[in-house]
């Protein structure tokens, strides 16, 4: 409990982030200098992209009609005709032929008679396909030092400007401002009923004007019926955090896209809608915010289930493509293992810290509608527990490296 207490205390201190992402930045620097002349082996020994095409093709065999043999006769017999080919059939008249002869003309979508053979092949800077997909070059040579001094770069940034923030904000409070709401009275009254009644029957609408809730500052000046009292928040107001959610946009799509390629199983278009997805998804966390405090609850809770469904695509698209290549990888292919065990822990732990943050904002947003007099506590836990998260799950990774990179 000590030992979690002190933690907490870390990170809720304006100066602990930026240290722990100066301390995570130094454990990667630490690996570039242990393997400053293997960088390139070492990289290539964690993540590995390719390119995917469908090959269709007709299933034939050598003297033996259609489908009179086996699917694997059919698929050696068609790889043994069209892997040079292959490659020089882009926009070309060069055509997959039979060993055997012509294919027989076949109509357009006969899946019983056409079949689909997935060629991996890697990408070549001098073909067409490369420069056409304008993003394959970044996921293609993926550098795994070079993408994670990048994401604690940016959260070191991201962090010291909140450090700052903060500090500024308990100067601020020491002094004790009080600044005065609008003149709008009946906007007035309605925040002061919510603020002192959050639990009576008329919080459940919540008018436009409740959005003086989440933009003011800690010590606020209430008029209600001519009379003029002060009021001192007990928690600092609660304000959407636009900077914090493109932190996490612009670091978590490329830690993601990180974990996807350690599965050595994703071709470049994979990686690059799984990066879109993560930066997309976190930038929805924001407008979640924005509606909480506007009281538009229901945009709030649907803006909050869409990004629910991405990540569930995006994470059992990572966990089922890894669990199935090891699978392969340890029982169909003769001596080779499976993944370092580093490698298991990185993409599992990391499954479970991106879910709670979606579990938080879950936890914030249901605390946000059965009380919204209490938002500014409900926002200050949530950006607590979002503190923690953040950190430790870029620690996490950097401790794993500098622990492992020896039994590579």
């Amino acid at each position: 409990m000590g030992v979690a207490r002190t933690v907490l205390n870390v990170v809720r201190h304006p100066a602990g982030p930026p240290l722990v992402s100066v301390l995570s930045l130094a454990f990667v620097l630490r690996v570039v200098v242990r393997e400053s002349a293997n960088m390139g082996r070492f990289n290539a020994q964690l993540v590995s992209v390719f390119d995917v095409r469908q090959l269709v093709y007709t299933k034939e065999c050598f003297g033996a009609p259609d489908f009179s043999c086996s699917v694997g006769q059919a698929v050696d017999t068609f790889v043994a005709s069209v892997q040079t080919p292959a490659q020089a059939c882009n926009g070309t008249a060069t055509r997959y032929m039979s060993v055997t002869g012509e294919q027989s003309p076949q109509r357009w979508g006969n899946t019983p008679k056409v079949f689909r053979f997935p060629y991996a092949n890697t990408l070549n800077p001098s073909k067409a396909t490369y420069w056409r997909m304008w993003w394959a070059p970044a996921v293609y040579n993926f550098h795994v030092i070079g993408a994670l001094v990048y994401v604690y770069l940016v959260s070191f940034i991201f962090q010291l400007w909140h450090a700052r923030h903060a500090w500024g904000h308990r100067r601020s409070t020491r002094v004790s401002p009080h600044s005065a709401l609008p003149n709008n009275p009946s906007a007035q009254t309605v925040f002061t009923h919510l603020l002192l009644e959050p639990k009576t029957e008329h919080t459940a609408k919540i008018p436009m004007t409740y959005s003086l809730n989440c933009f003011h500052s800690a010590h606020q000046t209430l008029q209600t019926s001519g009379a003029v009292k002060t009021h001192e928040r007990a928690h600092a107001a609660a304000t959407p955090q636009f900077l914090r959610w493109v932190e996490y946009a612009l670091t978590s799509s490329v830690q993601i896209l990180f974990f996807a390629l350690l599965m050595q199983n994703v071709s470049v278009n994979e990686g690059m809608l799984i990066f879109s997805g993560q930066l997309l998804l976190c930038s929805h966390g924001y407008s979640v915010e924005v509606e909480m405090c506007t009281g538009t609850l229901r945009r709030a809770w649907f803006l909050h289930a869409c990004p629910w469904l991405v990540h569930l695509v995006l994470w059992t698209t990572i966990l089922d493509n890894f669990s199935q290549y090891v699978s392969d990888a340890e029982n169909c292919v003769a001596g080779l293992g499976g993944p370092p065990d580093f490698v298991r822990y990185i993409i599992i732990s990391q499954a479970v810290f991106f879910s709670l943050f979606g579990v938080t904002q879950l936890a914030q947003l249901t605390a946000v509608t059965r009380r919204p007099g209490m938002i500014d506590e409900y926002f200050a836990s949530a950006e607590t527990v979002y503190a923690v998260l953040n950190v430790f799950s870029k620690f996490f990774i950097a401790v794993v490296l500098i622990t492992n990179t020896e039994t590579m």
